[in-house]
């Protein structure tokens, strides 16, 4: 941000989980170009809470994804030199210990944000060509030195998360805990499976790709934001909430079948966690498929 200036007043966007920080809109202005050249950001500023003598797993996990969002940035941005990618999110303007100052995707054109369904069928596949793109991009890469676990530093990260997503089982025991038994019995079943997927079908997958994470411009493209989650696993995560790199090895091993039981196994994945932590969304749908599913199990 060498050379710019905030000017105007922040727009506030939202407080962070449990009070660890806050969003804003921010103006910036180019000191010497002429005509004047602004820049209209979104800053993310990480504000830690006074240390607690045990930390929630909770307060651990939003800490670390905190680290692991900085990074991916970070980390996405240097390797686009070299490897430019085609789906679209935030540029980076700025990263420090406890901020991210990002492009405001909302004054680039993508001014809509989905509603909690995805109705419109173009709307759907607009994100789903979006992932598709993101998954085909890390496929066979490994993002930084060190996977990030529960037991990383949140002060700075050198990967992204083992395990993408936020609600796989390991970090949410708590939820678990208030499961029936018949639930607690599949849950913990099919955990094991989706650690048992191989992983030459595994990618880096968002972990949040949520309609909230989504926006849309008046052409029907898709930029995903919120890369606090993102990490290892199945493709098929994402889809629930480059080619020529592949080889057609890969392509042809990863049949309809596997990636159909991915699917499912990730369905009532998630499923467990939202029978625990509180069902929202089109639940009932997610229901009636797994009870359809889970004898297989």
């Amino acid at each position: 941000m060498q050379d710019f200036v905030a000017v105007g007043r922040d727009i506030h966007v939202a407080q962070l989980w449990d009070g660890y920080g806050t969003i804003v809109r921010r103006r910036y202005k180019h000191l010497l170009a002429e005509p004047p050249r602004f820049l209209h950001t979104v800053v993310k500023t990480i504000k830690l809470p006074a240390k607690k003598s045990k930390p929630s797993q909770s307060s651990t996990r939003k800490l670390i994804s905190y680290a692991v969002e900085r990074f991916f940035y970070s980390w996405l941005e240097n390797s686009s030199i070299m490897f430019p990618y085609s789906f679209r999110t935030a540029k980076i303007y700025d990263i420090g210990d406890e901020y991210l100052i990002l492009e405001d995707l909302v004054a680039a054109g993508y001014a809509r944000s989905f509603d909690s369904a995805l109705s419109d069928t173009r709307e759907i596949y607009a994100v789903l060509k979006w992932l598709a793109e993101f998954h085909a991009y890390f496929w066979g890469i490994q993002v930084g030195a060190t996977p990030q676990t529960m037991e990383s530093s949140f002060k700075c990260a050198d990967g992204v998360w083992e395990t993408g997503s936020y609600w796989y089982l390991a970090t949410r025991q708590s939820e678990f805990e208030s499961l029936t038994s018949e639930w607690k019995a599949l849950g913990l079943k099919v955990d094991e499976l989706i650690e048992a997927i191989p992983d030459k079908f595994k990618t880096v997958i968002h972990g949040d790709a949520k309609t909230e994470n989504c926006l849309i411009n008046e052409t029907g493209d898709v930029a995903l934001y919120d890369f606090q989650y993102v990490g290892y696993g199945s493709g098929m995560k994402d889809v629930l909430s480059k080619k020529d790199q592949l080889g057609c090895r890969i392509l042809e091993e990863y049949s309809f079948e596997i990636m159909k039981y991915h699917y499912e196994l990730c369905l009532i994945d998630w499923l467990r966690f939202i029978k625990g932590w509180g069902l929202w969304g089109d639940h009932k749908f997610v229901e009636q498929k797994v009870d359809k599913i889970k004898w297989k199990f």
